[in-house]
């Protein structure tokens, strides 16, 4: 049974990150820390919570006022993917609706959340993984599943899988994320290891490529194998029905999110972190002019050089506001300066010196939001202040920081629209939601 109540208090719960890391190349450190400002906070309309929810994602309708928040959530054996929404004046959440089929087990992983996205007619749409075990592998295989609610998210069509190879081989189609064209045309990047299971098959007897566990290293470029690839597929009827899909960049770290965005003039973006030579795994950025048919060549976001043995589990947040200014939010765990950054470029190619979010901590999340809009949020994991924090940009451009830990939880994601606001983080066994207006 799934059980909603207003929460009035807030809780501080701080996931301690561990990473194991060689040597890092040292590279050009970013600028200071901003010196945080006393601006007025965003106004807080409710907090909500919801029990027995894991790792939410929200995004906000502003033609409806409605908030949508997506997340996991076991029934019996298996995880599904709900979807609770309410308008931003209801109290309560209207009853959550299962986006999966409740058969196929959904993989309930931190940097693969199940992402949720409105369309500029008002469809909700939701993608997530699935988890399929495969004998003697140590991780399992995985689709990426596509459910489209027509009707305000209080019913779905039944989940799609969206790579083209689904039932062909057990590979791994994961750490995705979603966004949609202001034409109403779906994008999801992903990351892909179709290419390196089908040359294991081709290279070995089906048996060692069951016993083959997916490590999270070089190891397999040294062996001169397939690495993981990030791909784009598309939907021009409102999914329906989805391209075949496009390898962006081949030789991508394994585990950590991408993000993708679309600009005015429908240019796609897409961010991930990649394994640069001597294993520096740093943040890239590509973007195609022909509807995610083919992409440039990988660029840089900033050059941390973190050469690291292992996938860190932190990906990229990307965004583009009004005036087609692109904002960047990565994690680098490079000696010199381990932490959070931001990072703002007018092209898209050439970024910004970086800004310091938090310095000296393990691995954290950030999240920006504000596409298309005047001002960019950013959320973010304190674990110094154990909380989340949060940020926007003033009329300026200048970053300005709301004081204080703005919330509790772990893994936060924010919406915003020209007057809204919500971020909904992991607290507990729980989702914390909370939402109010811009001033």
């Amino acid at each position: 049974m799934k059980r909603f109540h207003v929460a009035h208090t807030f809780l501080f719960f701080c996931l301690i990150g561990f990473l194991g890391c060689e040597t890092p190349q040292e590279g050009a450190e970013p600028e200071a820390i901003v010196e945080k400002t006393q601006p007025v906070a965003p106004s807080v309309a409710q907090i909500n919570s919801i029990e027995n929810a894991r790792i939410p994602t929200i995004a906000l309708d502003a033609d409806s006022q409605n908030v949508y928040v997506a997340f996991f959530q076991k029934d019996g054996e298996i995880n599904n993917v709900y979807l609770a929404s309410k308008h931003v004046d209801q109290e309560d959440w209207n009853t959550p609706v299962r986006a999966s089929d409740g058969l196929v087990n959904a993989s309930v992983h931190g940097q693969a959340p199940a992402q949720v996205v409105v369309g500029p007619e008002g469809n909700v749409y939701v993608v997530w993984t699935s988890s399929i075990p495969v004998e003697g592998r140590r991780f399992p295989a995985s689709d990426l599943l596509f459910a489209r609610s027509k009707d305000g998210g209080r019913t779905f069509d039944p989940p799609q899988a969206i790579n083209s190879d689904a039932g062909e081989f057990p590979a791994g189609h994961t750490f995705q994320d979603i966004t949609v064209a202001n034409d109403g045309t779906i994008y999801v990047s992903w990351l892909d290891s179709r290419e390196r299971y089908r040359a294991m098959a081709a290279n070995h007897s089906p048996k060692t490529v069951q016993t083959v566990s997916h490590k999270h290293s070089a190891s397999a470029h040294a062996r001169h194998e397939p690495g993981t690839q990030v791909w784009v597929a598309s939907s021009a009827d409102f999914g329906e029905t989805f391209s075949e899909g496009t390898v962006v960049a081949k030789e991508t770290c394994q585990c950590c999110r991408t993000s993708i965005m679309v600009a005015e003039d429908g240019t796609v973006y897409v961010a991930w972190r990649h394994i640069f030579p001597n294993t520096e795994r740093d943040m890239a950025l590509a973007h195609s002019t022909d509807g995610g048919q083919t992409f440039t060549e990988p660029r840089r976001i900033y050059a941390d050089n973190w050469s690291v043995e292992g996938c860190p589990h932190s990906g990229p947040s990307l965004t583009i506001d009004a005036a087609g200014v692109f904002h960047a939010t990565w994690y680098t765990g490079v000696e010199t300066h381990p932490g959070l950054y931001y990072s703002t470029s007018k092209d898209g190619v050439t970024f910004s010196e970086p800004t310091t979010l938090v310095a000296e901590v393990g691995v954290s999340q950030v999240q920006a939001s504000g596409h298309g809009e005047t001002h960019t949020w950013l959320t973010w994991e304190d674990k110094k202040a154990k909380g989340i924090q949060l940020a926007y940009t003033d009329e300026t451009g200048k970053l300005t920081y709301i004081n204080e830990a703005f919330s509790a939880g772990t893994l936060p994601s924010i919406a915003t629209t020209s007057s809204l606001w919500a971020i909904a983080s992991q607290v507990g066994d729980s989702v914390q939601v909370m939402h109010g207006t811009l001033k």
